[in-house]
């Protein structure tokens, strides 16, 4: 049995994985775990432990570094992320165009990492973000983010031109399936989706994470783009252009004989 298997065949707890400082931890329940559809890969489910709430959108933005739509241009590649010795899971990596920015001033093509993918034997691992990466008649079962396709996504910069999907069912979104539209249509279709309007609305409100504003690691925060200014000096009273008035007083002195 290889060390995948071994992993979602227990009830195990692994080490923390850290993801650009914020520490999670990946559980495999002992049941219930592999699904197999018709003409489907197996998949394999890993479910995270987050101690950020990022089922509130404050949170979730104040943890993002940036937040905004894309159009996924190619898959390039999947790395291991090592959870122990001899124990990882894949993180596919996608090259994406930015079509739309709430958090952030992306404007050219990045990379974007999303936990999960497929294993040597052919298994597919996926995490918390839920099905909407596509069709559900894809090669990855909709669990992937697709080419052509243009999604919401909230991120976390890695290094130079790398970011992070955090894996979690509030952090995407699929805004189109139609390769075939222009930037200008994308950006439209974004500007009046619900859910960017959710995250534009959180943004001013957000709630960093405590550990990032400790190690000042709070990217395109909204106070550091958006600084409260001092109140301005109460302006002086305006000159009256009423001429002044002169007072004068005459003394009288009175003599007697």
């Amino acid at each position: 049995m290889n060390n995948i298997w071994k992993v979602f065949a227990i009830y195990l707890a692994v080490a923390a994985l850290s993801t650009a400082g914020i520490e999670f931890f990946v559980q495999a329940p002992a049941h219930g775990f592999l699904q197999k559809a018709a003409n489907s890969p197996t998949i394999a489910e890993v479910h995270g432990i987050l101690s950020i709430p990022l089922a509130d959108d404050r949170a979730l933005i104040g943890a993002s570094h940036n937040v905004f739509v894309a159009k996924v241009a190619s898959q390039v590649g999947v790395r291991q992320e090592i959870l122990s010795p001899g124990v990882g899971v894949p993180i596919s990596q996608f090259s994406v165009e930015p079509i739309l920015n709430i958090k952030g001033n992306l404007q050219r093509t990045v990379m974007v990492e999303q936990f999960g993918g497929y294993q040597s034997n052919g298994v597919l691992v996926v995490g918390d973000g839920g099905d909407a990466f596509g069709p559900s008649s894809g090669p990855s079962a909709g669990h992937l983010m697709q080419p052509g396709s243009t999604y919401l996504l909230s991120t976390r910069y890695e290094s130079d031109g790398v970011y992070y999907l955090w894996d979690f069912p509030t952090a995407s979104k699929l805004i189109s399936e139609d390769r075939n539209l222009s930037d200008s249509q994308l950006q439209s279709l974004a500007t009046n989706d619900g859910r960017v309007q959710q995250l534009e609305v959180a943004y001013p409100n957000e709630i960093l994470v405590a550990d990032d504003v400790r190690t000042g690691n709070t990217r395109n925060s909204w106070l550091s783009l958006h600084p409260i200014l001092p109140p301005p000096p109460p302006t002086p009273p305006a000159p009256s252009s009423t001429p002044a008035t002169v007072s004068t007083s005459t003394a009288t002195s009175t003599g007697g004989l």
